[in-house]
């Protein structure tokens, strides 16, 4: 983390503990959380580990050999519809 970054998050927590407007600090919660889920799922779809990656296809495997699967024809017809 940067410098900058610290002095910002400094000053953000300073502003916080001194602010007493219950509705403000809802209010920045949810903001906060829809901030943080984008990032998060930004991050996450940068990067895949090769454990995650066959353990995916594994799991693929294993759910078209138990029939749980559908035919790649009606998946593929489900995206062109849409």
């Amino acid at each position: 983390m940067t410098t900058a970054a610290i002095e910002m998050r400094d000053s953000i927590a300073t502003d916080l503990f001194t602010m007493d407007n219950y509705e403000m600090l809802v209010k920045l919660r949810k903001y906060m959380n829809k901030l943080k889920a984008q990032f998060t799922t930004k991050e996450e779809e940068k990067y895949i580990s090769k454990e995650e990656l066959l353990a995916g296809i594994d799991a693929g495997l294993k759910e078209m050999k138990m029939g749980l699967g559908r035919p790649a024809r009606d998946f593929l017809n489900e995206l062109r519809q849409s």
